[in-house]
């Protein structure tokens, strides 16, 4: 007997979008985008980039943008700002800021897709990510698979 993840309309994939704008007022920071273990850029930010990448259905999904080599200055702002965060279709950015963590060196801990200091964004989704969307939705539990 075949199951729902059988059938051959179902996509055992989920798609991943990142967009970052960038403030580059006081110069050009070093930008690491990493999801999973991969890691989709290392380098220098100084214009708006985006990524599109698909991510295994069933397997949890862990997001990190960084942010590094800021100089600050009270006048002048050098900033990423994550302009899109999407994973097929179901925006996390801005709607959902508020279950990621950043980690930064004035330890600021507000929700926010705007990474003004030095540090690490950071979106944890432990498990499959439809189980994950109806339970932050208040949708309710989806039954976990059984493993044959």
């Amino acid at each position: 007997m075949k199951t729902f993840s059988d059938l051959l309309d179902t996509d055992l994939k989920v798609e991943i979008k990142i967009a970052l704008g960038v403030s580059v007022d006081n110069g050009i920071p070093r930008c690491r985008v990493r999801i999973n273990d991969e890691i989709l850029y290392d380098g220098t930010i100084d214009r708006e980039l985006s990524w599109q990448c698909q991510r295994e259905l069933l397997e949890p999904i862990d997001i990190e943008i960084s942010m590094s080599n800021k100089q600050y200055d009270q006048h002048r702002e050098t900033a990423v700002i994550i302009k899109q965060l999407t994973i097929d279709e179901f925006e996390i950015v801005p709607g959902w800021t508020h279950l990621a963590t950043y980690q930064n060196d004035h330890d600021r801990k507000a929700p926010t897709a705007y990474l003004g200091f030095n540090g690490t964004w950071r979106l944890f989704i432990n498990r499959p990510f439809y189980q994950w969307r109806h339970e932050v939705t208040g949708q309710g539990w989806l039954l976990t698979p059984a493993i044959q």
